[in-house]
């Protein structure tokens, strides 16, 4: 049985906080997924402009380096994905409601609860592909650099 949109968007904060990131980068929509495949292979040519070029290094290649969860993604990407998004707010603070579906676009909002008592809201996007919720971080305009 598919997860709901709410249910899928919390599961993937849930599974980057276990630090299954293979499993994480799957759950990222498909244009998402592209905007950081793109994101990684041009700071990996930046880093080391010769040798990622002699190694021929392409998109392909940083797919799989994501899926076998490969160190230096976990070092180059992972650490500044986790510092940006608010990722650790969301999962330690967030309670996940759903929000209106329009075709294969949901939103989930997020109230966020603080120990102090401040209070916060965030609206993420969800992405149906596949049969699938996945989530739209790009899609979302959550800030990335």
């Amino acid at each position: 049985m598919a997860l709901t949109h709410d249910v899928a968007c919390n599961q993937f904060f849930k599974t980057l906080m276990a630090e299954k990131l293979p499993e994480a980068f799957r759950l990222f929509s498909t244009h998402t997924q592209n905007v950081f495949l793109a994101w990684s292979l041009d700071y990996i040519h930046k880093r080391n402009t010769q040798a990622a070029q002699q190694a021929g290094i392409t998109a392909k290649e940083v797919k799989v380096m994501f899926l076998t969860n490969n160190l230096s993604i976990r070092k180059s990407f992972w650490r500044q994905y986790a510092g940006i998004s608010g990722a650790l707010e969301i999962f330690r603070f967030g309670y996940f409601s759903p929000g209106p579906i329009e075709g294969n676009v949901g939103e989930v909002h997020v109230n966020l609860q603080y120990p102090d008592g401040r209070k916060g809201k965030v609206s993420l996007k969800m992405i149906k592909e596949g049969g699938q919720w996945r989530f739209g971080y790009i899609e979302s305009g959550m800030r990335w650099p």
